[in-house]
C-alpha cells in the first residue's frame, strides 16, 4: 500500500513539475517590473549606497541603477561606475590574475 502512494505521489508532481514552471516563469515586462521593485526597495536600507544591475538575455542587454555612487551624494551610478566589495573584489582579482588556460571552461558565479 505504501509504494503504491509513493507511486501516486511521484505521478502527481511529475505531471504538475512542468505545469507549474510554465506558470511561474516571468514575462519580460513582469521581470523588468520585478527588478526595479526589488532595486530601489535594496536602497532603501539605510546600510545600502547604490545598486547596479546588469542582465544578459538571448543576446539582449539589459542595466539597472539605483541608489547613489557615495553616502550622502545625490549621484546615481552608471555603466562606468566602479564598485569595491572588500573581500569578493580581492578573491575575483585573484581569479583575473589566473593563467586564462586554467579558467578555460569554467562558468565563475558571484560569492554570495
Amino acid at each position: 500500500m505504501t509504494g503504491k502512494l509513493v507511486l501516486f505521489a511521484v505521478s502527481l508532481l511529475a505531471l504538475a513539475g512542468p505545469r507549474a514552471q510554465a506558470q511561474s516563469a516571468p514575462k519580460p515586462a513582469d521581470a523588468d517590473a520585478a527588478i526595479r521593485r526589488l532595486g530601489t526597495a535594496f536602497v532603501q536600507v539605510p546600510t545600502h549606497v547604490g545598486l547596479s544591475v546588469g542582465i544578459v538575455d538571448h543576446g539582449q542587454k539589459s542595466l539597472y541603477h539605483f541608489g547613489s555612487t557615495q553616502k550622502g551624494r545625490q549621484q546615481v551610478p552608471t555603466a562606468q561606475t566602479v564598485y569595491e566589495i572588500g573581500s569578493v573584489s580581492k578573491t575575483f582579482n585573484s581569479l583575473l590574475r589566473t593563467k586564462p588556460e586554467k579558467l578555460a571552461g569554467r562558468v565563475l558565479s558571484p560569492v554570495c
